[in-house]
């Protein structure tokens, strides 16, 4: 059994229980098989490594499991909920998620982050369960990403271009090339992944969303100068 006292303390700082990490991102350059799990726009999307899907269905039958039989739960409490601390959370269709706490919004509930499909969600405190160690080995599978070369057409992107794109890549599987890893700015995400999404379902040629985006007069190219001053 967890002791939630001695718990809260070092949660405090750093919960003794081993904090999620990253997953392995290829270097700059190299092809990163991946799924889309959602997207807002071509400058912020999630993205999961492909070659850990396997895993990550194990980790989530595991935890229904283990989770959904009574004798594992445990008391969660107001003083337990820190932000950044890993806990796991019931969603509303009922099966158990990884989660991060973004921020605690009352007595009873918090923002939370699916950190393995990048969602955010609002959670009761009835809602959460301590992370159990079992579930805390698999690297977070959500990673922020961002398509690298383009950049919108006015200031930001238009409502119809990020409909189009988030119909065009949502629940997608891909092969990338990365590009750039940057240290994410402004939310609880490790890193931004600027990368490419090529289409490699067509028989007769690979499909460039960047390139597409182009063509359509969706997004501009980036030139030499954009990207160096990025």
């Amino acid at each position: 059994p967890v002791d939630f006292a001695s718990l809260h303390h070092a949660s405090l700082a750093k919960s003794e229980l081993k904090p999620l990490c990253m997953p392995t991102i290829p270097p700059e350059g190299e092809q990163y098989d991946v799924k889309v799990t959602c997207a807002v726009s071509p400058s912020n999307f999630i993205i999961q490594p492909y070659g850990e899907m396997e895993k990550l269905q194990k980790l989530m039958a595991d935890m229904d499991t283990y989770y959904n039989f009574e004798g594992n739960l445990k008391e969660v409490r107001t003083e337990h909920m820190v932000e950044g601390e890993y806990f796991a959370g019931r969603h509303s269709d009922s099966y158990w998620y990884r989660v991060r706490i973004t921020k605690c919004i009352d007595a009873g509930s918090a923002a939370v982050r699916l950190v393995d499909y990048g969602d955010l969600s609002m959670l009761s405190l009835g809602d959460m369960q301590p992370l159990a160690k079992q579930f805390r080995e698999l690297p977070l599978q959500a990673v922020n990403a961002k398509l690298a070369n383009i950049k919108p057409v006015e200031v930001d992107w238009r409502p119809e271009d990020t409909v189009w794109f988030s119909n065009r890549v949502a629940d997608q599987e891909f092969v990338s090339i990365i590009k750039k890893v940057s240290p994410s700015i402004g939310d609880d995400f490790e890193c931004m992944i600027e990368l490419l999404l090529i289409d490699t379902s067509h028989p007769l040629n690979d499909q460039y969303v960047d390139q597409e985006l182009v063509e359509d007069k969706r997004a501009l190219p980036l030139q030499a100068s954009d990207r160096g001053s990025e």
